[in-house]
């Protein structure tokens, strides 16, 4: 049985937000590009240019937050910003892609995955959101309380009464903010494509932007997320690491309804951790297209490249006797955390093109933006 939960929601323009701001009509053609070499060389040869802007930075009066400033914590961490280098071998100048970090994770955790993917050839954008409730325990097995929450956390509007995520704290609400302060300070890196449909009245709202231009990716709750945001706007890919899929079983259910809504045609793929063998397709990979039987999927660790679109590894760090252990790196952190994903021995990599993965993450990085 599907949800009742609301599919396409109605977004009111709240009385609050309003200033002036910049019209913008400049469009980058959208062209598919190759991968550039997965060679630590390679990626010290075009590094990019990262840019730090805290939230609060971005407020207009009126925009309602949890952010108190002067602080670095989640939901009032910096939003990163990647820009390829100017001389990239493979750039996708018309092309967007969008981190969204995990629980009570900020931007900065994952420098060197963002930065993988700016070296794919994407302006790359880990956004700063409020992800301060952890799901699986605020909707714990109620199936039907993830998909209100969620859309909380992505579009601001008061669906769930389990949390309470301020309009401005939203994860639509803050990318609009953002992209229109990158688009006014930073004009000459092309930041106008991604909000090529603004109306202009400088209130962030969904169809303010330009989705098919933009891939949506995260780790753990917010890979959850940006599959929340491919269910209802039309993603150029989809991207997830180590999460996406909310289990619970309430209702003779095995995952949550959100789920279950119809998909819009888009580029998927995730990586999983297999957790030394104990991973099995969830019920809720196959309802989010991901695959349509258990046969499609494949272990990172014994096939590659692969025409299947979850892939597993059991890679994860060693402890250094001399270090002690560092935070959050679980087989979960050792996915996407910086100093966590391990190189092909399992050290802590010199740098992102070290990492065991990388080669993998670039390969569909590349192939999801299509």
């Amino acid at each position: 049985m599907r949800s009742q939960e609301p599919h396409h929601p109605g977004y009111r323009i709240a009385p609050w937000a309003v200033t002036a701001c910049a019209v913008f009509l400049f469009l980058v053609p959208h062209l598919a590009s190759a991968c550039p070499p997965a060679t630590s060389a390679d990626f010290n040869a075009f590094p990019s240019t990262k840019h730090v802007i805290q939230p609060e930075d971005l407020f207009v009066a009126g925009d309602p937050t949890a952010c108190p400033g002067n602080t670095n914590t989640s939901p009032c961490g910096a939003h990163y910003v990647y820009v390829p280098a100017a001389n990239h071998p493979e750039p996708r100048q018309g092309q967007l892609y969008l981190f969204l970090p995990g629980t009570k994770s900020e931007p900065n955790k994952y420098e060197g995955l963002l930065s993988m993917a700016a070296y794919a050839g994407y302006k790359t954008i880990g956004l700063s959101y409020d992800n301060t409730a952890r799901l699986e325990s605020v909707c714990a097995q109620n199936c039907g309380c993830y998909g209100p929450a969620r859309r909380e956390v992505v579009f601001g509007v008061n669906w769930s009464p389990i949390l309470s995520v301020r309009q401005g704290d939203s994860i639509v609400h803050r990318l609009y903010r953002l992209l229109d302060y990158l688009r006014t300070n930073f004009s000459a890196e092309g930041w106008d494509a991604f909000l090529a449909n603004d109306d202009h009245d400088c209130m962030p709202e969904p169809e303010d932007f330009n989705w098919d231009i933009i891939i949506v990716s995260g780790h753990s709750q917010g890979a959850g997320h940006g599959m929340i945001l491919s269910k209802d706007k039309a993603v150029d890919g989809i991207l997830l690491f180590d999460g996406g899929n909310d289990d619970c079983s309430s209702g003779g259910r095995t995952y949550a309804q959100w789920h279950d809504w119809p998909d819009i045609t888009a580029p998927r793929r995730s990586f999983v951790h297999d957790r030394n063998g104990s991973f099995a397709v969830p019920d809720s990979f196959i309802a989010m297209e991901f695959g349509s039987m258990p046969s499609e999927f494949d272990v990172l660790d014994n096939v590659w490249p692969t025409s299947f679109n979850v892939a597993t590894t059991n890679q994860t760090p060693v402890d250094d006797p001399l270090v002690p252990p560092k935070k959050d790196c679980t087989e979960h952190g050792s996915m996407a955390y910086d100093g966590c994903m391990p190189d092909a021995l399992g050290n802590e990599p010199v740098s992102p093109a070290e990492a065991y993965l990388f080669p993998f993450y670039l390969d569909w990085m590349c192939e999801v933006g299509n």
